[in-house]
């Protein structure tokens, strides 16, 4: 997983995301249902961008794998915390809007906590060191590492989102349980720092059982 590179992903797929938004804000008539519905899907999400890549503040990768994985990204924005409203009147199309705010469905409302032990889990064998669930669990539930082992959950999540894996609404959760001085300068640094600490809180884990 490269950080520097799914942090940039996710810049990009914001900014894009709220010039759409805003865009569609100004002019109620700019992004059709047809439209909307097709940013909702990563394939045609992408198709979509190719096609509007002059009018976009975001410029779209030229080989493939680097958009998909922006398209993926971008398209994941629905499923975790954005929606799509559509207005009419007597079967004539006002206006679509994109909008915060998204209902979960019942089995996207797993706990924080066990998002984040799976996260921690997952990176720590990464790092070189292996550890059982149990243990992750133990380390998620502690607060005086909430907001390290949040930023480790939160990055890793970002990148299963652009493999198209995104486990929903609890991402948003996550997301917002971090504090806002956090959320604001989440950096490469900030990640490498919260994997060095979860790391030595693991070897004391470790130590102990």
């Amino acid at each position: 997983m490269e950080v520097e590179s799914i942090l940039q992903l996710q810049n990009q797929a914001y900014q894009l995301l709220m010039y759409i938004a805003g865009r569609a804000n100004r002019e109620p008539t700019w992004l059709s249902s047809h439209d909307a519905e097709r940013l909702m899907k990563w394939e045609s999400a992408l198709d979509w961008m190719r096609k509007h890549g002059d009018d976009l503040p975001v410029q779209v990768p030229g080989s493939d794998e680097p958009a998909e994985r922006l398209a993926r990204l971008f398209a994941s924005f629905f499923e975790v915390s954005f929606r799509v409203d559509k207005m009419s009147w007597d079967g004539v199309e006002l206006e679509t809007r994109v909008r915060r705010g998204r209902k979960p469905r019942p089995q996207e409302l797993r706990k924080t906590s066990e998002v984040v032990a799976l996260a921690v889990k997952h990176v720590l064998a990464r790092e070189g060191v292996r550890m059982t669930v149990d243990q992750a669990r133990r380390i998620a539930q502690w607060q005086r590492t909430k907001t390290q082992t949040r930023i480790l959950a939160y990055v890793w999540e970002l990148d299963r989102r652009a493999r198209g894996k995104s486990k929903g609404s609890v991402v948003h959760t996550l997301w917002r349980s971090l504090p806002e001085d956090v959320r604001q300068s989440l950096s490469v640094e900030s990640y490498q720092e919260a994997v060095r600490t979860v790391r030595e809180e693991a070897g004391f884990v470790r130590k102990v059982d």
